[in-house]
């Protein structure tokens, strides 16, 4: 049984471009920073195989020109939308409706929903669906809306308010620590990191060879842990169950269009390969024949590019604007140019988008360096597969995972490759990759 109204429309438009992902915990949060007028505070719940996949939303409007925003929550990670929200409020008479749309302009999602102001007899204030363009086509999920508990927006990470607790659990399994983690589908284990604080409430992640998998927030009942993620790229949910044994079984659900089975043991020792040893330059071979369009359509020369900027030490960065984890990297490149930049620490992107309509991905690829501020200039280099970005980069012995990050000399020669992203949600593990991003560069400067 549906138990939401059918009155009120919302929009969350995400299209692919800017990011839903970051290098530090927060994103520039909207509703917090300046005092809010008129706000809410809303859980979204996408209707998943697995079941509702949650996260938090502070809708606010703001005096004195009444403008809207809206964040994103995943435990300690903040979301904001800009000014790419409108909302329209109503009434027939006998109900108050809002239409509302919020554009993120990150990454082909777009979020709309039905919602009365002031449900009489339900917490259930809205429904609608998730539209998501992904490579292989479009995906629809149905989602409801309701109120946030635990008080006020600022409590909204309290564990009781994104996934609603089941009152028979009994005392709760200890999933805290480190884990080696199984996916069905992968024959490379993972790293998975819990916590877990007094009331249930659970934050996480998980490591792999070719990222992370972002902010994890949900909470513990019993013997059950779940957890969730939505940044607009990626729409993730976990359930997890505590065995005798005390190793875990669980289920990984992302959106309506992917389904695994997941295991887990205790192991504080277990480490992921070194992401620097993975992919390697294909001996002989050189970047001197790479040429593709810029953002106007023209053709480069990459190494052209290279040698245009200068510098003794040069990241081509292999990369999509739908991608979290580029945009992780790409933070934390701007940041690492910004310290070393006149000591010639160069950047050039090569793009890989979801199509090949050129227009579309211009536009995509101009979005993402003005919401990041990046400066360095990006060439489309062809389409989001491994395979076909393999094909077009000869001298690699093939393209893993976006990002891969190519550290070069001053002469376009390799000095180390970094395939994959660990993000600022994995802790010690990403503080130890800047590290040695950091000193890769130190030694390598003019």
């Amino acid at each position: 049984m549906n138990p939401t109204p059918t009155r009120w429309i919302v929009v969350i438009a995400i299209s692919v471009s800017a990011f839903l992902c970051y290098a530090g915990p927060s994103s520039e949060p909207n509703g917090v920073a300046s005092d809010p007028y008129n706000q809410h505070d809303l859980v979204i719940e996408l209707l998943v195989p697995g079941g509702p996949l949650p996260f938090e939303c502070f809708l606010a409007q703001h005096k004195p020109d009444m403008t809207w925003s809206a964040d994103i929550y995943n435990g300690t990670e903040v979301i904001g939308s800009g000014d790419d929200v409108e909302v329209v409020r109503h009434s027939d008479g006998i109900e108050t409706v809002w239409d509302v749309q919020i554009n993120l302009a990150h990454y082909d999602t777009v979020l709309t929903w039905t919602m009365i102001e002031n449900p009489a007899s339900t917490s259930y204030r809205g429904s609608g669906v998730l539209k998501k363009v992904r490579p292989s086509g479009t995906y629809e999920i149905q989602i409801l809306v309701r109120e946030a508990t635990g008080g006020s927006w600022k409590s909204r990470r309290s564990s009781n308010t994104r996934f609603l607790p089941i009152e028979s659990a009994a005392t709760k399994a200890d999933f805290v620590g480190r884990w080696r983690a199984e996916f069905s589908s992968s024959k490379e284990p993972a790293i998975a990191v819990f916590d877990v604080d007094d009331d249930g409430f659970a934050t996480g992640t998980f490591m792999t060879t070719t990222g992370d998998y972002r902010y994890l927030a949900g909470r513990v009942d019993g013997d059950l842990l779940r957890l969730s993620v939505f940044d607009g790229a990626h729409s993730f949910l976990f359930h997890a169950k505590m065995l005798p044994d005390g190793s875990i079984a669980g289920d990984f659900w992302s959106g309506n269009w992917w389904h695994e089975t997941w295991t887990a043991t205790r192991d504080d020792d277990f480490q992921l390969p070194d992401a620097f040893a993975g992919t390697s330059w294909v001996e002989g071979e050189t970047i001197d024949d790479l040429v593709f369009s810029d953002l106007d359509g023209k053709p480069q020369s990459v190494t052209e590019l290279l040698d245009k900027q200068g510098g003794s030490i040069r990241v081509l960065e292999i990369f999509g604007t739908w991608c979290p984890n580029c945009t992780d990297a790409a933070r934390d490149l701007k940041t690492l140019q910004e310290k070393y930049g006149d000591r010639g620490f160069t950047v050039l992107g090569l793009a890989f988008e979801h199509t090949d309509d050129m227009q579309r991905s211009t536009r995509m690829v101009r979005a993402y360096k003005e919401r990041y501020g990046l400066d360095w200039p990006v060439l489309v280099a062809g389409l989001s597969s491994k395979k076909k970005a393999s094909l077009v980069l000869p001298f690699l012995d093939g393209v893993r995972t976006f990002p891969t990050l190519i550290f070069l000399n001053e002469h376009n020669e390799p000095l180390a490759i970094h395939a994959g992203y660990t993000g600022s949600a994995t802790g010690d593990a990403y503080e130890d990759m800047i590290q040695k991003f950091t000193s890769i560069i130190e030694n390598n400067l003019e």
